[in-house]
């Protein structure tokens, strides 16, 4: 696309404005005089046919096709003089043949701006004052041409002020359609929107630069064709542009309205809403105008909202999870709290005092469950409100510092671990990355099974989808079957009722790496055959 011309090295409006223009003056002299010529030689035995006059339409009009306008209009005009002057000397009347300059006169008018015309006014004229000094033969004295003189004058000062009031007309109407303009490109600013134009036929294409800049064309010129647009649509919006392009041009369109992609030169994708009219020019051939404006940034808060909008309902559905799990795992202690205390109740009234220690140790191993059960919740609670300021730390380092905090679990259990070597740092809170690098290395230890030889391998592998490396905290203990894999993700879930934990280690490691803008997840082939905890952690700062 070009904010001025095509591009193509095609002729602009005006130039064919007035190519039209003459080749229709010379279609109308060929029949006016070719009528004129054939009445005369028809009734006048005598007459010689002026040939070359036709000569001087013929290559007027062959200049005037092959795009030369000025060298046709000037032979078109240097024609009157040229072939007026030939008749005189082949024997016609001066005061008669002279006379035809008048339409001369009046045709530069149109051919040429005023200050040509003038000059060709003037020649004109000149020309018929020095006859009687250059053919003194055939125009002994002024008085010969004299009418040929006044037509001249006369004809020349009423084209002059036709010119005048001509260029005061179009003065005002430049001056109307650029105030118009002014206004449209500040309406057009305003709503950061480009405007363009396509003429298919001609292959001719004519847009605002801010057009050009949100197709991402930048000073390169788009060639007019179908295949040439969709060359800067995104791949993936190929299919649907190129079926409505085609809709259309072929005419089953005339409005119409796209959105979809473009990528620029530099690789960049940009969302642009393209609409316009369609109408047919020529026999085959379609002139598109429209408006074109770049939507990126609402896309992407469109996005954005659609992302906000999914993760408020996870979290919806989650809070409702969280509350059915809490009240059903708090419920729980509290129920034995109370079937012990009447218990008690019934020994005292009874006098049976053997019992009570047994009772209440119980009622105290209940109230000790439900006190770790609200102390995991608020750790939960906490995370993602209460942060350190992130920071780059080696992922070896944070990994032999929570192997240190649980050294006494690794020990019972005889579990060895084998931290990869060339680990990758990775950018976060401290404290939070140690805390889930221990809980997974608590929980690979404490669920070795029977296992005589547990092994516990920290490290990580290339293979998420943004780029990052997955991390990974992988044992051959237990195992987990594949139905089970997402639930052990979840609030106070237990795979096995006899372990001890509240089953929250994982939720908040899950949590931990989500507040950091990872994902984790759990892989395992199986019962007995170990079990692989996978996340994923930013490896520089956001920016």
């Amino acid at each position: 696309m070009t904010s001025a011309g095509n591009g193509l090295g095609r002729p602009d409006a005006e130039t064919r404005r007035q190519t039209r223009l003459l080749g229709t003056f010379l279609v109308l002299m060929t029949v006016v005089f070719g009528i004129g010529d054939l009445v005369a030689v028809l009734t006048r035995p005598e007459y010689e046919l002026p040939w070359y006059g036709y000569l001087f339409l013929l290559f007027a009009a062959l200049f005037n096709r092959a795009g030369h306008y000025t060298k046709a209009a000037i032979l078109t005009l240097l024609m009157f003089p040229l072939v007026t002057l030939a008749s005189v000397l082949g024997g016609s009347s001066p005061g008669t043949t002279f006379s035809y300059l008048i339409i001369g006169v009046l045709a530069s008018t149109l051919l040429l701006d005023r200050r040509n015309a003038l000059l060709f006014d003037a020649l004109c004229f000149a020309f018929l004052l020095l006859t009687p000094a250059t053919i003194p033969k055939h125009v002994p004295d002024l008085g010969t041409v004299t009418t040929p003189l006044l037509l001249v004058a006369i004809g020349s000062g009423l084209a002059f002020m036709l010119m005048i009031h001509r260029d005061e007309l179009e003065r005002e109407r430049q001056e109307a359609l650029r105030t118009s303009e002014e206004r449209l490109l500040l309406a057009l600013d305003a709503s950061h929107m480009g405007t363009w134009e396509w003429d298919t036929a001609a292959r001719e294409v004519h847009s605002s630069e801010r057009a050009q800049a949100i197709f991402g064309l930048h000073g390169k010129s788009f060639d007019g064709t179908q295949a040439g647009y969709l060359r800067m649509v995104h791949p993936e919006d190929l299919a649907t542009v190129g079926k409505e392009l085609t809709e259309v041009l072929s005419g089953e369109k005339e409005e119409f309205e796209f959105l979809h992609r473009v990528v620029w030169a530099d690789g960049s994708t940009h969302w642009i809403q393209v609409q316009g009219r369609c109408a047919r020019r020529g026999a085959s051939g379609r002139r598109v105008n429209g408006t074109v404006v770049d939507v990126t940034d609402r896309r992407l808060a469109e996005a954005e909202r659609d992302r906000l909008i999914h993760e408020l309902e996870q979290k919806n559905a989650e809070l409702e999870r969280f509350t059915y799990t809490v009240s059903h795992d708090l419920k729980s202690p509290l129920i034995t709290v109370r079937g012990f205390l009447g218990s008690i109740e019934a020994d005292v009234s009874e006098g049976r005092y053997d019992r009570l220690g047994g009772d209440v140790e119980r009622i105290l191993s209940a109230t000790a469950r439900m006190q770790t059960l609200l102390e995991e919740l608020l750790k939960l609670s906490r995370i993602g409100r209460i942060v350190n300021p992130p920071e780059r730390v080696a992922f070896a380092d944070l990994a032999r510092e929570a192997m240190d905090l649980v050294r006494g679990r690794l020990d019972a259990a005889g579990a060895e671990v084998e931290i990869q070597e060339d680990l990758p740092d990775v950018f976060g809170d401290r404290s939070r990355l140690v805390q889930v690098l221990q809980n997974l290395l608590d929980n690979a230890a404490k669920f070795v099974g029977d296992q005589k030889n547990p092994r516990i391998l920290v490290g990580s592998r290339p293979g998420a989808s943004d780029g990052r490396p997955v991390f990974f905290v992988q044992d051959n203990g237990e195992g987990v079957d594949a139905e089970n894999l997402q639930r052990m993700l979840g609030l106070f879930q237990k795979l096995d009722d006899r372990s001890r934990g509240t089953g929250v280690g994982l939720a908040i490691v899950k949590r931990i790496v989500e507040v950091h803008g990872g994902k984790l997840w759990v892989e395992s082939p199986g019962r007995g055959l170990g079990t692989t905890v996978c996340f994923t952690l930013p490896t520089r700062a956001a920016v």
